[in-house]
């Protein structure tokens, strides 16, 4: 598996961890392998808030089956919907939590202290959907 994770504390110094991007090679899959890593990923920063951003399960397409068990995987892993949706450069994100609370500010404020102002503008806020639109 690979994962990409950038760490920036809160505003009550609370380190907020960004799993960026996690992937399980197609073989490993089904396996238990992404539950398996996203646990020593909570143990390794138990004091941490972990959040992740999906690409949204509300938005009707051929991937949304996809992206729907995206999302049911993570929540089964202990993950919660923040209720906060971003266009991230354009892509429409959900964003879960373990350990945290996080709203667009607090989200916005990470990329742009993190990364760069520069990214931030690139981060926008969304409505959050009522329900998931099933395909």
């Amino acid at each position: 598996f690979a994962a990409t994770i950038n760490g920036s504390p809160d505003a009550q110094g609370k380190r907020l961890i960004l799993l960026d991007y996690l992937a399980v090679a197609p073989t490993l899959r089904g396996r238990g392998t992404g539950s398996a890593a996203l646990q020593l990923l909570s143990a390794r920063y138990a004091a941490d808030g972990v959040f992740v951003e999906i690409e949204s399960p509300f938005e009707p397409g051929d991937d949304q089956p996809q992206r729907l068990r995206r999302r049911a995987f993570y929540e089964r892993c202990g993950y919660a919907p923040s209720r906060t949706m971003a266009s991230v450069f354009g892509v429409p994100m959900e964003l879960l939590c373990l350990r945290c609370t996080l709203d667009f500010d607090a989200y916005h404020d990470f990329y742009c202290t993190r990364y760069s102002q520069w990214a931030g503008e690139h981060i926008r806020p969304l409505p959050y959907p009522q329900e998931t639109k099933q395909p």
